[in-house]
């Protein structure tokens, strides 16, 4: 009787840490089983803007973009099965309003109430997605300009190494790029 009470505080402890850890935790942290979120912590009802109530009778695919529905669903069909070994990737959500949002996901498969599942954190990239589309745009425009400028240009490295010629510089000098 010791024994078993000293097991059950001991498994309480365990379940208040991670409670704790979860519910402080900047990521959305998930169990998904049956195709069924059966835990999220408090993190997911304010990127989601859905309720607990809701989120227990929705399937885990509903939250996740159209583009990234089918994808995703066989990744985790797969880690369910205990086919696959984990490996992070990145994908879209979106929220209750329509809004889109990017996120990065981690998950292991476990075993949650004698059944497999998995235990997964997905993190808001949103913010990193913008900034990446904008240096993506911003470095087409420099190159646009670069190419169309009407000016022979060329860009030179630290070690004065020629690095990139524009097409006007070609027509002038003579030589391709690869030439030069």
């Amino acid at each position: 009787a010791r024994e078993n009470r000293q097991t059950l505080e001991a498994l309480q402890e365990s379940e208040v840490r991670f409670r704790g850890l979860a519910e402080s935790s900047p990521a959305l942290i998930f169990v998904l089983q049956n195709n069924r979120l059966r835990y999220v912590n408090p993190r997911f009802f304010v990127l989601t803007e859905y309720s607990e109530e809701e989120y227990l009778v929705m399937e885990f695919w509903e939250f996740i973009h159209p583009d990234f529905q089918d994808s995703v669903k066989s990744k985790a069909l797969a880690w369910q099965r205990g086919e696959n070994q984990f490996e992070k990737y990145e994908m879209k959500l979106l929220n209750r309003s329509g809004k889109e949002i990017w996120v990065e996901i981690y998950a292991n498969p476990i075993q949650y109430e004698g059944q497999p599942a998995l235990i997964g954190s997905l993190f808001d990239i949103s913010e990193r997605k913008h900034f990446e589309e904008a240096l993506r745009q911003s470095e087409v425009l420099y190159r646009t300009i670069f190419e169309t400028t009407g000016t022979a240009m060329m860009i030179f490295d630290k070690d004065l190494s020629i690095s990139l010629v524009n097409s006007e510089f070609e027509e002038l000098s003579g030589y391709c790029k690869e030439e030069i």
